[in-house]
């Protein structure tokens, strides 16, 4: 398998069981030489509940985990044409689909975890749930959440935090009151001067929560820029130590190769000492007229 199927398998096992499952295929793909890849699975970190169960459900799920997040294409469209019925459409059936998915992730995490003594039908926590329903909103949202919500390697939840148009079921503005301003009917200078002035504090207060939303959408994209780069510069850390430790293996092979040369031409220089010693016996035996042929009788074998 490769690095997506490895994460994929390891993400969908309960979260008790991640890190030992992790380690032991660890250890078994460090055992088949593929050392690369078992430094990007240390990497992995153990999933929280609810991505968890997002992770099953783009495994067991994916159609409709898929039906889902193609709802945001078309009610940014809805919204940018501001046609409220395709919004409230779009968003009943938003609605629908993120609670059929909840009542499905909470089926398959259930199967995770039989329980023969306990009659009582398995259920999420509840900050389990708000946190998946997030995520499902979330991957409605953003283009980019919704590819790692797809992905079935979800290590936490995720939330929208998109500058986008706000959903049709979000709190609208409190309306004013009689006690906010004075009636439009009293012209006095004093209330003339307190409407402006309470308009002005309701215009700066309005500006303040913009830059407020501003800030925290710009301080979570450098959040998420900043895990980006850390898992980047630690995957290329765990590549760089796989690939210096075969440097070194390498190394110490060639060390052993050069020895191994090393002792063949001593070999061979003993040899022909001792090729050399005995064709001067022969020679001091056969006389001159046998040295020419014993010496290429010799050479040749």
């Amino acid at each position: 398998m490769d690095y997506e199927q490895e994460a994929a398998a390891l993400y969908a096992l309960p979260p008790a069981q991640f890190t030992t499952a992790r380690d032991v295929r660890i250890a078994e793909l460090k055992g088949e030489k593929q050392g690369a890849l078992a430094g990007r699975l240390k990497l992995l970190r153990r999933p929280t509940v609810a991505a968890w169960c997002v992770n099953l459900l783009a495994g067991s799920r994916r159609d409709e985990l898929r039906a889902l997040v193609e709802l945001g294409p078309q009610l940014a469209d809805a919204q940018r044409r501001a046609d409220p019925g395709a919004i409230r459409a779009l968003s009943a059936e938003r609605r629908q689909r993120v609670a059929s998915l909840v009542s499905a992730a909470t089926r398959l995490a259930g199967e995770s975890f039989p329980r023969r003594d306990d009659p009582t039908p398995f259920a999420l926590e509840p900050s389990v749930v708000v946190d998946l329903e997030a995520t499902l909103n979330a991957a409605v949202a953003d283009a980019a959440v919704a590819e790692r919500v797809l992905s079935g390697r979800l290590a936490r939840g995720e939330a929208y935090v998109g500058f986008g148009p706000l959903p049709d079921d979000a709190p609208l503005p409190a309306e004013r009151t009689s006690s906010d301003e004075a009636p439009e009917g009293d012209d006095r200078p004093d209330t003339r001067e307190a409407r402006r002035r309470a308009a002005a504090a309701r215009s700066e207060s309005a500006v303040a929560d913009r830059a407020v939303v501003a800030a925290r959408c710009e301080r979570d994209a450098v959040r998420r820029s900043r895990d980006v780069a850390r898992h980047a510069r630690d995957e290329a850390a765990a590549v760089l130590a796989e690939a210096e430790r075969r440097l070194a293996d390498a190394e110490r092979e060639l060390s052993g190769a050069d020895r191994t040369l090393q002792r063949a031409e001593h070999q061979r220089q003993q040899s022909i000492a001792r090729l050399d010693a005995a064709e001067q016996a022969l020679s001091a035996v056969d006389g001159p007229s046998g040295r020419k042929s014993s010496r290429s009788a010799a050479r040749s074998s």
